[in-house]
């Protein structure tokens, strides 16, 4: 079985629709996502990143990751079959499902609308039909058979790209409950001083929120980078960091304002290395 629908993200909701298409259309957009995804048959795969989209790679990630996903499917189940008064304006992505009875196994193709209109006011859209030119004014869309991220069986995705899964779902909202968790944990280690402040300029930059979501993939370790603070007060000198260490009484960070907080993240995620051989200085960006 295979279905098209269509989806409208609104800011609170998702409005899906499932137009008739006739089974020769389906197979022609069907071969055009095929045609595609041959392109990366031999593509590494890796762990997704909030942080840094791996363009050589095909990320991947459990539904879990994405928080509504739930939410995106009963909107989907639930489609209408009135397209009357849709507008291609009004959709946000299509999602071809394809259920293969055979071997038991489902897939959902998501990709986001590409818009086609005016290229500017000056010129028009049009086309060949009875031997004439005509004039397209109705804006319209296009379904160009490229891929953006593949659910399989409602639990695995592959994605291919990486901007078009956080609009297509409500990642940001996932960001800012993982920065929440990893910043709570903090909160209760007490290892930075002006802890309030920090916290408030962390919850209001998504970038912020995406590194402490990776600190969030390892924060049953997170106590181990403040067992020593002579360490870290080691690598604020190696790497000459602008930030002051407080080693007597309680330990801390003392955290003075926003140009502080790449630095500071980078010493909660255990980024700063220096090699052996070379004697290397450097950040592991994707730790």
């Amino acid at each position: 079985m295979v279905q098209i629908i269509f989806v409208k993200k609104g800011r609170y909701y998702y409005s899906a629709f499932e137009p008739n298409i006739t089974y020769e259309l389906k197979m022609k957009i069907i071969a055009l996502i095929v045609n595609d995804l041959q392109k990366n048959e031999r593509v590494d795969l890796c762990n997704f990143d909030p942080v840094y989209s791996k363009l050589d790679k095909i990320e991947f990630c459990n539904t879990d990751y994405v928080g509504n996903y739930s939410e995106v499917i009963e909107s989907m189940l639930n489609a209408e079959h009135d397209v009357s008064e849709l507008q291609p304006d009004d959709i946000t992505f299509y999602c071809i499902r394809i259920d293969d009875e055979k071997n038991k196994v489902n897939y959902l193709i998501f990709r986001r609308i590409s818009k086609l209109k005016r290229l500017n006011s000056k010129g028009i859209l049009a086309s060949f039909f009875n031997n004439g030119l005509n004039e397209i004014t109705d804006t319209i869309f296009g379904i160009d058979g490229c891929v953006d991220f593949i659910i399989k069986d409602d639990e695995e995705i592959y994605i291919f790209n990486h901007v078009a899964l956080e609009r297509i779902f409500k990642l940001n909202d996932k960001y800012f409950e993982n920065a929440r968790t990893v910043l709570q944990t903090l909160k209760e280690l007490n290892v930075i001083e002006n802890f309030e402040n920090f916290e408030e300029d962390c919850l209001h930059d998504i970038r912020y929120q995406k590194r402490l979501t990776k600190v969030l993939g390892k924060i049953d370790n997170i106590s181990d980078v403040f067992n020593n603070f002579d360490n870290i007060q080691e690598v604020v000198d190696e790497f000459d960091l602008n930030i002051e260490v407080k080693t007597n009484g309680m330990a801390q960070i003392v955290y003075e304002g926003r140009e502080q907080l790449n630095d500071i993240l980078h010493i909660i995620n255990d980024a700063y290395y220096k090699s052996i051989i070379n004697n290397r200085k450097g950040i592991d960006e994707i730790s």
